[in-house]
């Protein structure tokens, strides 16, 4: 008991997968585990954003043509101008 121990003192068992591989093992499984992460975390953030980049766009398109529409119905004498006003108001706040 208190004597040598030629296999140390678990009895030649190195723990995991034999010592230094086993470390090497865990490392890689960290750093793919963390790039699996990182990658992840970029798509989501690039969908987020693309997303609204698209959703901007449209509003815009569709404000710009639907403000060409309302002036040349003001202009063709369909509307007066307090209607004008209030539906120009509401196409710029995007409540179209």
């Amino acid at each position: 008991m208190w004597g040598y121990e030629p296999y140390g003192m678990m009895g030649g068992y190195s723990g995991g997968f034999g010592g230094g591989f086993g470390m090497l093992l865990g490392g890689v499984f960290l750093i793919l585990l963390l790039a699996i992460i990182v990658v992840v975390f970029i798509a989501l953030v690039r969908g987020h954003n693309h997303s609204h980049a698209a959703h901007w766009m449209m509003t815009r398109t569709h404000g710009l043509a639907g403000l060409e529409a309302l002036d040349e119905r003001y202009a063709r004498g369909e509307i007066n101008r307090e209607e004008y006003q209030q539906k120009k108001k509401d196409i710029l706040n995007g409540r179209v």
